[in-house]
C-alpha cells in the first residue's frame, strides 16, 4: 500500500488546522535511512503472486533499493504543501 495518499491527507489536515506537521516516528526512526518501494514494481509484484499456483500461501516483500532519510524528506513534502514542520 502507498502512504503517499495517508501522508497527503495528513498534512492537508495540518494545514487546514493551523497545525505543523509532526512527524508521526520517533526521533531514531527520524534519523535512520528507510526503504521505499516503486508503486509500479509493487503492482506488477502484486499481480504475478496472486495469479501464480506457485505463489499459494507465500509472503513477498518488494524492495528495489530506493532509500530516504525522513530528517530531509519530511520537510520537503511539508514545505510542498506549505506547512512548517517538527521532527516529533
Amino acid at each position: 500500500m502507498s502512504e503517499a495518499i495517508t501522508m497527503a491527507l495528513y498534512f492537508l489536515i495540518c494545514r487546514e488546522m493551523g497545525e505543523p506537521a509532526t512527524f508521526p516516528g520517533n526521533k531514531t526512526f527520524y534519523n535512520t535511512v528507510d526503504d521505499q518501494s516503486y508503486a509500479p514494481g509493487i503492482a506488477d509484484m502484486s499481480v504475478w503472486a496472486s495469479t501464480s499456483p506457485q505463489c499459494k500461501n507465500e509472503d513477498f516483500v518488494h524492495v528495489n533499493g530506493d532509500v530516504i532519510m525522513w530528517r530531509y524528506f519530511w520537510p520537503a513534502i511539508g514545505s510542498y504543501f506549505g506547512l512548517e514542520v517538527s521532527p516529533s
